[in-house]
């Protein structure tokens, strides 16, 4: 079993958790779209630097997979646009008029889908205790949704 796993998922958090204070602040002086040109940029050049540094012993074999099997490429190439081109506009687009806390809190919610669609297209099973906690989620982003519609509950005791 993988011994670091909750260090590393702490350090997942911390840097899912600081990126949109980030990308909130950098947009308000720059466009949206010059950022996500500026950052792809910078993703593929610390990619390639990775692969360098690291190293990649399988990379020239699944280039030839990707090659022999044309759908990968074409799950890459579509994967890759929703990913830096839409998600990204998107997320930029709310960052820009709304609070980080909310968005992220809304947008973070994706394992829903992930789930839905891992059912639905790699025949993935979902136990009761995950489907509960799709429930727990879905509630979740119901309340952050309409927190601003409703009286907040520490002016009852007051």
């Amino acid at each position: 079993m993988y011994e670091n796993m909750w260090i590393d998922c702490i350090v997942i958090t911390l840097v899912l958790g600081i990126v949109p204070i980030i990308e909130k602040y950098v947009i308000h002086l720059i466009d949206a779209e010059t950022y996500i040109i500026v950052s792809g940029t910078l993703f593929f050049l610390f990619v390639v630097l990775y692969h360098f540094l690291i190293g990649h012993s399988n990379l020239l074999k699944d280039l030839q997979t990707i090659r022999d099997n044309q759908h990968l490429a074409l799950l890459i190439v579509f994967s890759s646009f929703l990913f830096f081109i839409v998600n990204n506009y998107l997320n930029l687009s709310l960052l820009k008029k709304k609070d980080a806390f909310l968005v992220t809190a809304i947008t973070s919610s994706f394992p829903i889908f992930t789930a839905l669609f891992g059912v639905l297209l790699l025949n993935e099973s979902i136990s009761y205790n995950h489907f509960m906690g799709i429930v727990v989620v879905l509630f979740g982003v119901l309340i952050l949704n309409t927190a601003d519609s409703i009286p907040d509950i520490s002016s009852v005791f007051s």
